[in-house]
């Protein structure tokens, strides 16, 4: 399905299950298909919607300057669609981000936040690498940046030694979920990104924050400092994991978002207009 933004772009949703809203939130050069086993998984408590950010897969190929504040603004967009006042919002990198802006900018929109594998303070490391990426794609391709630097970032030892006949599918299937020009510009929004830590200390939204031991991209440090520094927040690690650990360790990632959610109040409650609370 598809509705359109305040500023007329057309973006790909779908909505799975009854209960209260799961938004959940792809990475850069994901589409729906990174939650299916999430959505397997909570539609019986939940209503899962998934969104294709702009410039990804089914949505509209966007050509303006991105930033987060205008992902943030596309969820909301999307909630006032779907006539949703708030949401738990569940992201990862990318996706992390938007709900991290979305925290931090319109709070009266997030019941709870989950995310994982997402850089929340300003790092003028990944700054720097997001610009190199930018440079790698220009002087070479789509193709060999995701090859020779992405993958090896974002998965663990296991998954590359158990999955290196899909390797190649799986950088076709990132290059044909984007466009050049948005991918560029979307480079230059993530390395403008990050929040201070005066402002992470300001966000009074519970959060679950997770991260992958193995993850060579946003690393286990950085999250965990992170973690730290956010009130009413829990922090989880997966083990032997990369920067998806809803693929890698899927068992493990549902029970452990389960069980968080399960903290805040039980599903029926929230569908009954009670606002949850966070149990510290």
């Amino acid at each position: 399905m598809h509705f359109i933004t305040r500023d007329h772009t057309r973006l790909y949703y779908e909505q799975t299950g009854e209960g209260f809203p799961l938004l959940m939130l792809s990475g850069l050069w994901s589409d729906t298909q990174i939650w299916d086993k999430q959505v397997d998984e909570f539609k019986d408590l939940y209503c899962c919607i998934r969104l294709e950010h702009r410039g990804i897969a089914r949505s509209d190929k966007w050509q303006g300057t991105y930033s987060y504040d205008l992902h943030a603004q596309d969820v909301c967009d999307l909630l006032d669609h779907l006539k949703i006042d708030k949401a738990i919002v569940s992201g990862v990198c990318h996706g992390g981000m938007t709900a991290v802006r979305l925290a931090h900018r319109y709070p009266h929109r997030c019941t709870a936040l989950v995310i994982n594998g997402t850089q929340v303070l300003r790092s003028g490391k990944q700054s720097l690498r997001f610009q190199g990426w930018r440079t790698l794609i220009e002087q070479s391709s789509f193709e060999t940046f995701y090859q020779t630097e992405l993958i090896p970032s974002l998965y663990s030892e296991s998954f590359l030694a158990h999955n290196s006949s899909r390797l190649e599918a799986i950088t076709a299937g990132a290059s044909a979920r984007m466009e050049l020009g948005s991918t560029l510009s979307m480079l230059d929004a993530c390395s403008r990104f990050g929040l201070e830590e005066t402002e992470l200390k300001g966000i009074q939204i519970p959060a679950l924050i997770m991260a992958g031991d193995e993850d060579a991209f946003v690393l286990q440090s950085a999250v965990e400092h992170s973690a730290s520094l956010w009130p009413h927040s829990q922090y989880h690690l997966f083990k032997r994991c990369g920067h998806f650990p809803q693929r890698e360790a899927t068992a493990e990632y549902n029970r452990v978002v389960k069980n968080y959610l399960a903290t805040l109040t039980q599903p029926s409650h929230l569908c009954s207009g009670q606002t949850p609370v966070f149990s510290e």
